[in-house]
């Protein structure tokens, strides 16, 4: 059951933001963010998330040692940069991006979306309605780069979490996301509801490593998530958090 797998350590710790980065020998270490329902500490204080109980599960199947580290995102992204065994995750899979990392998955899908408090009057349903409203993002995620860079206006924050309490206090009009994250996000800071105005890009979320990281750890890891697809684990762990 996925209940009994997210309880078990398999040799895998959580290191919180003022854990040392020195990498152990033969080891992985994931950094990665509070974005749920994909990455996100829970109330126990270990860390959660489709993204993270897949890669937990192909990590025991693999034999793969690892530690999990939660960070702000600009640093758990730098992270993966720095040095071979370095990963990442949730990374969305872009053009741009591509070039910089090995990548593992796809761990789960996201789609990019944007979103407004339910009795705002807003008019958006298509990116080029975007151009006239105050759209929320945070830095250095690939989806408000992405609107960026046909034009929108994006107001900056450092995290996502705190877009859901601009949309409630309509310091912004519109907040643009994870199709799966807004909802989360919103019902955790206790905001209230959300509305999806469109989606509009569908990108696959993976584990990007630093390039030079051992071929052969990579290709186990590989493998063990495609046997936990073909028999099923993954979609298992996917609906746990439906």
């Amino acid at each position: 059951m996925v209940s009994d797998r997210r309880s078990r350590r398999v040799s895998i710790g959580v290191l919180l933001l003022w854990a040392p980065m020195a990498l152990l020998a033969e080891e992985l270490v994931l950094t990665t963010e509070d974005y749920p329902p994909y990455n996100f500490q829970d109330e126990d204080g270990g860390l959660s998330g489709i993204s993270t109980d897949v890669l937990r599960e192909a990590l025991e199947r693999a034999e793969i040692e690892a530690s999990f580290r939660l960070l702000p995102w600009a640093r758990a992204y730098a992270a993966a940069q720095q040095r071979p065994g370095a990963c990442v995750y949730s990374t969305g899979r872009t053009p741009e991006r591509e070039p910089l990392f090995e990548w593992v998955g796809p761990l789960s899908d996201n789609d990019w979306a944007a979103f407004s408090h339910p009795d705002a009057d807003v008019e958006a349903e298509s990116v080029g309605d975007l151009h006239m409203l105050r759209v929320g993002g945070f830095r250095g995620d690939a989806t408000s780069a992405y609107l960026e860079s046909r034009g929108v206006d994006i107001d900056y924050v450092s995290h996502d979490a705190l877009n859901a309490r601009r949309l409630q206090a309509g310091r912004i009009d519109v907040w643009v996301t994870g199709s799966r994250v807004a909802p989360w996000l919103a019902r955790r800071e206790g905001t209230g509801p959300v509305e999806q105005r469109f989606v509009f890009r569908e990108v696959d979320l993976y584990l990007a490593c630093h390039p030079d990281t051992d071929p052969d750890t990579l290709a186990r890891l590989r493998s063990a998530l495609q046997a936990m697809e073909a028999d099923g684990a993954t979609e298992e762990i996917r609906d746990h958090y439906r």
